[in-house]
């Protein structure tokens, strides 16, 4: 099997091209002229991901995947008016003006969307730690406002169709007498 190069895939394995240009690893539109466009990928973490499922004989995944994928919705700066009060509300972290922020995002669902969401956090100066739970849709992120907007981060990552909103996820309560019933059943049990 012989390639292009590191990057590029071989004939046998690229499908035909469709009429309209979509990743072949997400199904988001890729951008012309973009340095995946000729391969068919809208960023470097999809290429890799749809290289190695097929390096893996893992091909099925694309036959059994949703392939219907909702456009990013067009947002205005009017529609952020949920941020402040989690912001005001977030535990600082160091100065007054470091936050941590745990959010839910929509979207991601492989390691190539959590890398890219990624590399764009850390190409932020007011960017500190991200954390991204693909699983549950969310995200826990530590920012310095004094460096930067989070809007103007938020608005970049939902251009490439990932989406942040409050936590609606409840988390979970320990439950005492759950604890008290295991040990019960354990020492039963033995």
């Amino acid at each position: 099997m012989s390639t292009a190069g590191p990057a590029r895939l071989t004939d046998e394995r690229r499908p035909p091209a469709p009429e309209s240009a979509e990743c072949l690893h997400c199904g988001l539109p890729v951008r012309a002229g973009s340095r995946f466009a000729q391969d068919q990928f809208c960023c470097a973490g999809c290429r890799t991901v749809y290289q190695l499922i097929h390096e893996q004989g893992l091909d099925r995944y694309y036959d059994l995947k949703q392939c219907v994928i909702a456009p990013p919705a067009q947002l205005r700066r009017e529609t952020w008016n949920w941020l402040q009060p989690l912001v005001d509300g977030s535990a600082k972290i160091g100065g007054e003006n470091m936050r941590r922020l745990s959010l839910d995002i929509q979207g991601v669902h492989c390691a190539a969307c959590v890398w890219l969401v990624e590399q764009l956090f850390r190409r932020h100066p007011a960017g500190r730690q991200i954390r991204i739970n693909p699983a549950l849709g969310t995200v826990d992120l530590i920012w310095e406002f004094a460096d930067g907007d989070l809007v103007d981060f938020f608005a970049e990552v939902e251009h490439f169709g990932y989406r942040f909103g409050p936590p609606h996820k409840v988390a979970e309560r320990n439950s005492r007498g759950l604890m008290i019933r295991m040990g019960i059943c354990i020492a039963a049990a033995m």
